[in-house]
């Protein structure tokens, strides 16, 4: 390099320093500017390269978010319609109890709970032991008449040959037709009032 320049210096003389100087001036002022432009050559290329690289990525990210929410919905979906055919078919069970409710009841009630030809059995029974019972208590109370009337006659008899024998003075009164007819009445009026009054003090 320096023989060169010496070769060159001996044959151009000083021109080419001066040229040589100035060249190198020029270079040296060029070179703030030629720096700044490469740096601005390598921002724009390197943001487009990263640009290039983040629209890349991003477009991944959307891809993956698409799959992903595509198989979210799918999944979602999927439960939707589990829940709306798991709804569908307990309606459809629940249309079918009380279906089956209903015609059981409806049997029930009209075999059991509401028989007509039960009832009228029951109705007709009822009847004949109200009449077998009335027939009953008709020929009890026939019988505790009886009864009643034949303890009112011994009672009456006993307290009349009871009065008879007290007052035996009257025994000749037999022989007047009429006499004890008439005097029975009151007698037994007597013995009634006698009777109650003991019946009383008993009670």
């Amino acid at each position: 390099m320096a023989l060169s320049f010496a070769k060159l210096r001996q044959t151009h003389g000083s021109d080419v320093v001066d040229e040589f100087f100035a060249l190198s001036w020029a270079a040296e002022r060029a070179r703030k500017y030629e720096y700044n432009m490469g740096v601005k050559l390598q921002a724009r290329v390197r943001g487009f390269l990263i640009r290039t690289q983040l629209q890349k990525l991003g477009g991944c990210a959307l891809l993956i978010q698409r799959v992903y929410r595509g198989f979210k919905g799918r999944l979602r979906a999927m439960r939707e319609k589990a829940r709306i055919a798991h709804e569908k078919k307990v309606a459809e069970w629940t249309r079918a109890v009380v279906t089956i409710q209903k015609v059981w009841k409806g049997y029930w009630s009209r075999k059991v709970k509401f028989d007509y030809y039960g009832r009228k059995r029951y109705l007709t029974d009822l009847v004949a032991k109200m009449k077998q019972t009335r027939l009953e208590l008709e020929v009890h109370e026939q019988a505790q008449r009886a009864a009643l009337a034949s303890h009112q006659r011994t009672f009456e008899s006993k307290l009349l040959a009871k009065l008879a024998g007290q007052r035996h003075h009257l025994m000749g009164t037999r022989a007047i037709p009429g006499v004890m007819a008439q005097a029975k009445a009151p007698v037994l009026m007597a013995a009634r009032r006698v009777e109650a009054g003991q019946e009383a003090c008993d009670a």
